[in-house]
């Protein structure tokens, strides 16, 4: 699906997307008012990631699932090829998790799509962020759409 008037957005996730390919990680927010079109603007990107051959993991973060410590976490485990132990951990460990992330991505580019970050529980947050400091030379573009109004 083609989105009208994001050509400067889909620049710069081609741009990023190449340097995420070229070993040079990389954070993309897409940020904006409730019903702005991050969820589709997201999927444009993780489209163009793969066909470019970056893996997709995605997570989707929901007010319901607020209180569920780990909960985003768990669906970027279950996206990946990861031991047991870890994809069956209650809240995933984030140096385990962080590590597994990195050395995957050694030699299967990533695409780390979550969706509504601003709905997720701190445990997860805390634990992207954790990743995110981590990306610099890394085949991994993480991409994430918070609403902007939410006042967090």
């Amino acid at each position: 699906m083609r989105l009208f008037e994001r050509d400067d957005h889909d620049a710069v996730i081609r741009s990023l997307v190449g340097e995420s390919l070229a070993g040079r990680g990389h954070v993309l927010l897409l940020e904006g008012v409730a019903a702005a079109g991050r969820t589709a603007l997201l999927g444009e990107a993780v489209a163009h990631a793969e066909r470019a051959g970056l893996l997709a993991v995605r997570a989707t973060c929901s007010p319901l699932e607020r209180d569920l410590a780990g909960g985003m976490l768990s669906q970027l485990v279950h996206g990946l090829p990861v031991p047991g132990a870890l994809a069956e951990a209650p809240v995933p460990d984030f140096h385990e998790l962080c590590r597994r992330i990195l050395t995957t991505a050694a030699t299967t580019p990533l695409v780390i799509a979550v969706d509504d970050l601003h709905h997720a529980d701190p445990a997860s947050a805390q634990g992207l962020l954790y990743l995110a400091r981590r990306l610099g030379a890394a085949r991994v573009l993480l991409v994430v759409t918070a609403r902007r109004d939410d006042g967090r």
